[in-house]
């Protein structure tokens, strides 16, 4: 049975500091979920969504740049329709860890800033249009690891 419909924003009379919603998977590769529209930019405001899955459910759209702002540990975004640029504010997504963006239709250059995400561990954004050269910083000791298509990498751990 595949579900289809908009992906709802928070109403303007709610209080989403009272929204405890930690995490949202209804991506994954049996496509039971189809997406009609983009992501709502107002879910930056639900502070405790820490693991968003919306990949294979046919998302479309930019990616908002509001969503800056959010904790979120996990988002996976992967084989989707978005288009656009990747924002460079997203690199002020201090909590991320693991970020997938792969197999959209996402374009530009990809901003060194998201090399320097304290925690983020994998950025995966091949098979998209972006470019760009990343530069060859070390990373310390921590695993960091990129899997990006067109982009030239010079990454070191």
């Amino acid at each position: 049975m595949t579900m289809e419909g908009y992906l709802p924003s928070v109403p303007a009379d709610c209080d989403a500091s009272k929204v405890v919603v930690r995490d949202m998977d209804i991506g994954g590769p049996a496509r039971t979920v189809v997406v009609n529209g983009g992501l709502p930019k107002n879910w930056s405001t639900l502070s405790y969504l820490k693991s968003l899955d919306l990949s294979y459910t046919g998302v479309s759209g930019n990616l908002p740049v509001s969503w800056s702002s959010m904790n979120l540990e996990f988002l996976n975004l992967g084989y989707n329709n978005l288009n656009g640029p990747l924002p460079i504010e997203w690199s002020r997504m201090d909590s991320l860890v693991e970020l997938y963006l792969n197999n959209n239709r996402l374009t530009g250059p990809v901003a060194y800033e998201f090399l320097f995400m304290e925690n983020l561990s994998i950025f995966v954004v091949a098979n998209n249009e972006l470019s760009g050269t990343l530069p060859g910083i070390k990373h310390g000791n921590r695993n960091f690891r990129l899997f990006g298509g067109n982009l030239q990498r010079r990454v070191r751990s």
